[in-house]
């Protein structure tokens, strides 16, 4: 049975943005608000809109995703620093986590991104076989629906930075919550309202384009260059 799609309302700023636009728009930004642009249920059909239409590798649709606000965006932060004091050396953890670790906890809330393996167990065995054999896959699908939902949130004036603790609370996020075991941990995304330029600046520097993409197979007028 096909799953009900999510209504994102058409007088909302992300559904009046480009796509490339918004490409543009998206941007890592640390210093954040506990404030919104948008009311909690905007965020939340965001990310089940990101979710339902990620592209996944045989429509296993093995993504998941836990949105945190308020108290609980929090209480994941305090799990996030007591867990990563323990494992780091002082030095480091008081010069660059504790910034880090007190922004992200400042902020109005988190997207923690998952990836469930068992769903391959419920596609047609040798689909899901083959599924099994490329764990890259689900990698690059997670990543895609991270893209997204990120996206999104900066089209709708929101702030994010994607951050990568599930080394230091991995399995501590399906406890505290109440999640299947199967999930396993991929990203986190604070967001809120921006506080800062986004990092690298409010112009962002580019490397050159050109020696990063190249193309074979074109006529030559095409790619810029005059017929001799």
């Amino acid at each position: 049975m096909a799953a009900p799609s999510v209504m994102i309302s058409p007088s909302a700023v992300a559904s009046k943005t480009s796509f490339l636009e918004a490409t543009v728009i998206r941007r890592s930004t640390v210093q954040l608000k506990k404030e919104s642009t948008i009311p909690d249920d905007r965020i939340i059909n965001l990310v089940k809109h990101s979710l339902l239409h990620t592209p996944t590798p045989f429509h296993v649709q093995s993504a998941r995703a836990v949105v945190l606000l308020h108290q609980e965006h929090e209480k994941m932060w305090d799990m996030a620093y007591e867990a990563s004091q323990k494992a780091t050396p002082p030095e480091l953890f008081n010069a660059r986590f504790i910034p880090n670790l007190t922004a992200y906890k400042k902020s109005y809330g988190t997207v923690l991104f998952f990836d469930d393996p068992g769903a391959a167990d419920r596609m047609p065995p040798m689909l899901g076989n083959l599924i099994k054999n490329f764990p890259e896959w689900a990698e690059h699908s997670n990543g895609i629906a991270q893209y997204i939902v990120w996206t999104a949130f900066c089209a709708e004036g929101l702030g994010c930075n994607l951050q990568h603790y599930q080394k230091y609370i991995g399995p501590k996020l399906n406890e505290e919550w109440g999640l299947p075991q199967s999930w396993v941990p991929h990203a986190q995304l604070v967001f809120g309202t921006p506080d800062g330029p986004p990092r690298g600046g409010v112009e962002k520097q580019f490397a050159d384009i050109e020696p990063r993409v190249k193309v074979f197979g074109v006529a030559e007028a095409v790619c810029g260059k005059e017929e001799g």
